[in-house]
């Protein structure tokens, strides 16, 4: 088994102040893996990256094929790359304003796999129509008094944000109902 041991520091040691293994000091005497690995912290102090990012990042500092697979298995083992807790966060994050569909696409080209966006999603659904909700209200719909080409443009806006036009329907409808409860009440 490989020593999986993070070198926060740069400096080659671990936290006992022992030398790990390898025989490296200086930068250049370092081992491609390690720097490799020192890269992939490096990157994840300034944002949560998917394993597909965390690769492409190392590939485009030129590191071998060995070198960047070393480096992934050593953040997976710590867990510091983990895209099942990445979709979770992004989802979280951003339920409230993009549909299933953006944040599925989004998720997609950031190279999480479909079966985790699935589990993900199942674990934890999304309301469109609340989302839609949001928006309606956002855009200051009116409801029944809005014009058909205006209720058409909010329906368009809504349908390229990604959203199915049964939710887009049921939320304006919902709208609609609750706008005419609030005036038969007041």
């Amino acid at each position: 088994m490989k020593n999986f041991e993070p070198d926060l520091t740069g400096k080659g040691q671990n936290t006992s102040g022992n030398r790990k293994t390898g025989s490296y000091g200086s930068p250049s005497e370092r081992s491609e893996n390690q720097q490799a690995r020192d890269k992939g912290l490096y990157y994840l102090q300034f944002s949560s990256k998917t394993e597909n990012e965390m690769r492409k990042k190392l590939e485009e500092q030129g590191f071998s094929d060995e070198a960047v697979e070393d480096a992934i298995l050593f953040l997976k083992g710590y867990r510091y790359l983990d895209d099942e807790a990445y979709s979770s966060r992004y989802l979280e994050r951003n339920r409230k304003k993009k549909s299933v569909r953006q944040m599925k696409y989004e998720l997609r080209q950031k190279g999480i796999a479909d079966k985790i966006i699935e589990a993900v999603l199942e674990e934890e659904p999304v309301d469109e129509v609340s989302q839609v909700l949001y928006w309606l209200e956002k855009k200051k719909y009116s409801g029944d008094e809005t014009q058909r080409e205006e209720r058409q443009k909010l329906s368009a806006f809504l349908a390229r944000k990604g959203f199915s036009y049964d939710a887009i329907a049921s939320a304006m409808l919902h709208y609609v109902r609750k706008e005419a409860d609030c005036k038969h009440y007041t």
